[in-house]
């Protein structure tokens, strides 16, 4: 009996000694157990495999050509072209151009060298000879008729065409003439030009089904119900007020269109002349502005030399940025878009932003009809001059504006020099590169009007890939080289 009951009293020890323990394990356990059941959360970074051999000539395509060599036709500044392009540097870095004398154009745009930027909202002006159309919307067909219309366009710098010929008239004359030879003598001992003015604006809007379709693919239905009201309540079709809201513009100051008006014939030709050659000297000035001396650059160069990439790697191209590479060039598929030494396609694609506010950015749809009305594009009596090279102008004479594909498309950007910018998108909406290729991995928004690009694809990357990601378009940033600078001496 004694001995029963002291085995039953060591039984009840045993049992009050292992149950904190059995509690302590409950969630260990169930944790294990939670593990098993759930399935595998993969890797943090997935298997890429993206064999040498296929990425070498990748990574060449993206390489930029030898500096050394010319870069494109009629690249480097000599004779005339020299001469015209520091004109060019003078007039861009110079408040001379708008009557309120306190900004130029280098006061939004980075400053060549060093690398900085004024306004870090906007965009270097890098590279630019390789482009094919300029403006998110490709609004002009050459840097030098796009220099010219930011002149003119009152939300930038809001000068005109009158007060900038007669600058070059009086400050300017010498540096000009010594470039362009004499000015026009219909400006010359004739009654002084108004002080200031420019054309009429032109009355541009889309085709009836490209505004028909913008409204049948409005994302915003307040925005839709607030056209659609303002339309019958001025007896106007919807699609005739969608139109022109899209090609909304603030009208120039009082009196500027009707002094302009009041020129005679032959001195509006010759006041276009010397406009378009300010055009031409700040175009030769921009294009030779370039951009490729990037960690990937370098990177690039030293694979040339070794078997291997990873032999390659170092001096700010580690094997983060090459996971980053693989992931862009392989299941981001952002090389589809993002091509070539400037990593642009050069063409305009929908990515299906949402809309932010009540402007209506029509993209591509905007910018194919405004390039064909510049009177300096490549058909123009000046195009060609700008342009800096011959052309058929079939880029022009073959544009359709009734491509309803182009509604809220917008043209590639380069990802050159990403690290010193602060905005991103056409719209400047995301105000960090992380946020921006957040939006790119899960392509939520709702598309503000016309219908995303089929092509495009949620990322799906994971946050340790999306920094791999993140990391190799920085590798991409350098400073910035002025190829005019041999032409000085």
């Amino acid at each position: 009996m004694l001995q029963r009951t002291v085995r039953r009293q060591n039984v009840q020890i045993g049992k009050r000694r292992w149950r904190p323990i059995a509690i302590a394990l409950l969630p260990i356990l169930g944790i294990a157990l939670l593990y098993l059941l759930l399935p595998d959360p993969g890797p943090r970074i997935r298997d890429l495999p993206i064999m040498d051999t296929e990425l070498y000539p990748i990574v060449g395509s993206l390489r930029a050509p030898g500096l050394n060599a010319p870069l494109a036709p009629g690249a480097g500044n000599s004779g005339s072209d020299g001469r015209a392009a520091q004109l060019g540097r003078k007039l861009f870095h110079s408040s001379d151009l708008t009557p309120s004398g306190d900004m130029s154009c280098a006061s939004c745009h980075a400053s060549p060298t060093p690398l900085t930027a004024a306004s870090p909202n906007l965009p270097e002006l890098i590279n630019l000879r390789f482009a094919h159309w300029f403006g998110s919307g490709g609004d002009t067909d050459s840097i030098g008729a796009a220099s010219l219309a930011a002149l003119e366009n009152p939300t930038h710098m809001a000068s005109s065409r009158l007060f900038i010929v007669t600058q070059i008239l009086g400050p300017w004359r010498r540096d000009y003439e010594a470039v362009f030879g004499n000015l026009p003598s219909e400006l010359i001992g004739s009654d002084a030009l108004p002080s200031a003015g420019l054309p009429a604006p032109p009355l541009l809007q889309w085709e009836v089904n490209v505004a028909a379709a913008g409204l049948a693919s409005m994302g915003d239905s307040h925005l839709l119900d607030n056209i659609i009201s303002k339309a019958i309540g001025e007896h106007l079709a919807p699609a005739l007020e969608l139109s022109r809201r899209a090609f909304d513009q603030a009208p120039p100051p009082p009196g500027w269109v009707a002094a302009y008006e009041k020129m005679s014939p032959s001195q509006v030709a010759a006041v276009n002349q010397v406009y378009a050659n300010v055009g031409v000297a700040i175009g030769s000035y921009l294009r030779g502005l370039v951009a490729f001396d990037s960690a990937f650059d370098r990177f690039a160069d030293r694979w040339r030399e070794n078997i291997a990439a990873a032999a390659a790697l170092g001096d700010g191209f580690t094997n983060r940025e090459l996971i980053g590479l693989k992931l862009f060039v392989g299941p981001g598929q952002c090389i589809n878009c993002h091509s070539g030494p400037t990593l642009t396609d050069q063409q305009f694609h929908n990515i299906g932003l949402s809309q932010l506010g009540e402007t209506i950015m029509g993209g591509r749809a905007v910018g194919s009809v405004r390039v064909l009305t510049n009177p300096f594009n490549c058909i123009g009596p000046f195009g060609q001059k700008l342009r800096r090279e011959a052309s058929d102008c079939a880029h022009i004479t073959t544009l359709n504006t009734e491509d309803i594909r182009n509604l809220g498309a917008f043209k590639t950007p380069s990802l050159r020099n990403l690290a010193h910018r602060q905005r991103f998108m056409h719209d400047q909406r995301f105000t960090t590169l992380e946020t921006t290729l957040a939006y790119y991995n899960e392509l939520t928004d709702r598309v503000a009007i016309g219908q995303r690009d089929p092509a495009l694809r949620p990322l799906g990357f994971t946050s340790e890939e999306l920094e791999a990601l993140e990391a190799f378009l920085n590798s991409l940033s350098s400073p910035v080289r002025d190829l005019n600078e041999k032409s000085r001496h």
